[in-house]
């Protein structure tokens, strides 16, 4: 789906994009962006919580063409990117486009507000935007006591000799 507002717009994949069609995928994008007059390409993407090793709460990637100054760690040397998110990069790239990656750690099996917030507040930092993130750290606090609740249960019911006695 695509959302305009205020200047910018917004692609989003809500499906899998079928790995035949990954590098179609990255050329409609850089050609659309093109087309469109666009100065730049801004991906939102994320990186498995269990590749952190420092306190930055994020990492980004960015093309040769890209002359913003992001002030965050890039990418960690070995990492790599795959999929529709490599594929509109790399595209960039070999067209001299403007792109830039957002990589907030995550949460890899459930939804992840916190990261989300992350990005959001990249963009704002970036792009003089205030886009409110309020509502997203609440949902993070309550994922996160949701799921300490289900741990403590599931502790109680292991110490009392699992469900079947």
């Amino acid at each position: 789906r695509l959302y305009s507002y205020d200047g910018f717009l917004f692609l989003i994949t809500e499906d899998a994009i079928p790995p035949p069609k990954i590098n179609e995928f990255g050329i409609s994008v850089v050609s659309f962006a093109k087309r469109k007059k666009m100065r730049e390409i801004v991906i939102i993407g994320g990186l498995d919580n269990s590749l952190k090793n420092k306190s930055n709460d994020m990492r980004v990637i960015w093309t040769r063409a890209y002359k913003r100054d992001v002030n965050e760690e890039p990418l960690d040397p070995g990492l790599q990117v795959v999929g529709p998110l490599a594929s509109v990069l790399a595209h960039a790239e070999i067209s001299n486009f403007p792109a830039l990656a957002i990589l907030p750690y995550c949460h890899k099996n459930r939804p992840d507000p916190y990261a989300a917030s992350v990005a959001i507040k990249k963009l704002n930092e970036l792009y003089g935007l205030d886009v409110a993130t309020d509502k997203l750290m609440v949902e993070s606090k309550e994922i996160e006591e949701k799921i300490k609740r289900m741990i403590e249960q599931q502790k109680e019911k292991t110490d009392m000799g699992g469900m079947y006695r």
